[in-house]
Protein backbone atom coordinates (compact mmCIF):
# COMPACT_ATOMS: atom_id res chain seq x y z
CA UNK A 1 0.00 0.00 0.00
CA UNK A 2 1.22 3.61 -0.99
CA UNK A 3 1.46 6.31 1.30
CA UNK A 4 0.13 9.86 -0.07
CA UNK A 5 3.76 11.20 -0.36
CA UNK A 6 5.16 7.91 -2.23
CA UNK A 7 4.99 6.85 -6.54
CA UNK A 8 5.27 4.10 -8.53
CA UNK A 9 8.37 4.05 -10.73
CA UNK A 10 8.25 1.53 -13.77
CA UNK A 11 10.60 -1.02 -12.70
CA UNK A 12 8.37 -1.27 -9.48
CA UNK A 13 5.74 -2.30 -11.95
CA UNK A 14 7.75 -4.75 -13.88
CA UNK A 15 9.11 -6.73 -11.20
CA UNK A 16 5.49 -6.84 -10.00
CA UNK A 17 3.74 -7.73 -13.36
CA UNK A 18 6.63 -10.37 -13.73
CA UNK A 19 6.01 -11.96 -10.41
CA UNK A 20 2.28 -12.08 -11.11
CA UNK A 21 2.94 -13.83 -14.58
CA UNK A 22 4.98 -16.32 -12.43
CA UNK A 23 2.48 -16.93 -9.89
CA UNK A 24 -0.19 -17.49 -12.20
CA UNK A 25 1.70 -19.84 -14.53
CA UNK A 26 2.25 -21.86 -11.49
CA UNK A 27 -1.62 -21.66 -10.54
CA UNK A 28 -2.05 -23.27 -14.23
CA UNK A 29 0.53 -25.88 -13.95
CA UNK A 30 -0.81 -27.18 -10.59
CA UNK A 31 -4.34 -27.00 -12.04
CA UNK A 32 -3.34 -29.21 -15.45
CA UNK A 33 -1.28 -31.55 -12.11
CA UNK A 34 -4.70 -31.74 -10.20
CA UNK A 35 -6.67 -33.15 -13.83
CA UNK A 36 -4.20 -35.51 -15.18
CA UNK A 37 -4.33 -36.60 -11.12
CA UNK A 38 -7.96 -36.88 -10.90
CA UNK A 39 -8.34 -38.54 -14.70
CA UNK A 40 -5.28 -41.17 -13.59
CA UNK A 41 -7.20 -41.78 -10.51
CA UNK A 42 -10.60 -42.52 -12.36
CA UNK A 43 -9.11 -44.44 -15.02
CA UNK A 44 -9.44 -41.69 -17.73
CA UNK A 45 -13.37 -41.63 -17.17
CA UNK A 46 -14.11 -37.97 -17.33
CA UNK A 47 -17.18 -38.67 -15.68
CA UNK A 48 -15.60 -40.02 -12.56
CA UNK A 49 -12.55 -37.26 -13.01
CA UNK A 50 -15.41 -34.40 -12.99
CA UNK A 51 -16.74 -36.00 -10.08
CA UNK A 52 -13.54 -35.98 -7.79
CA UNK A 53 -13.05 -32.30 -8.69
CA UNK A 54 -15.60 -31.47 -7.47
CA UNK A 55 -16.95 -30.02 -11.38
CA UNK A 56 -19.31 -30.91 -14.53
CA UNK A 57 -17.70 -33.38 -17.45
CA UNK A 58 -18.15 -29.86 -19.79
CA UNK A 59 -15.82 -27.86 -17.82
CA UNK A 60 -13.12 -30.59 -17.32
CA UNK A 61 -13.19 -31.05 -21.00
CA UNK A 62 -12.39 -27.16 -21.45
CA UNK A 63 -9.54 -27.57 -19.25
CA UNK A 64 -8.33 -30.55 -20.75
CA UNK A 65 -8.06 -28.54 -24.04
CA UNK A 66 -7.14 -25.35 -21.91
CA UNK A 67 -4.04 -27.79 -20.76
CA UNK A 68 -3.90 -29.43 -24.25
CA UNK A 69 -4.06 -32.84 -21.50
CA UNK A 70 -3.65 -35.78 -24.16
CA UNK A 71 -4.71 -39.25 -22.47
CA UNK A 72 -1.93 -41.94 -22.36
CA UNK A 73 -3.37 -44.07 -25.03
CA UNK A 74 -3.23 -41.39 -27.57
CA UNK A 75 0.11 -40.53 -27.45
Amino acid sequence: MLRAEETVRSPDLAGALALGQRVSADLEAQGAIEIVNALTTAKWRPIEAAKLLGMSRATLYRRIAKHDIVPPHRR
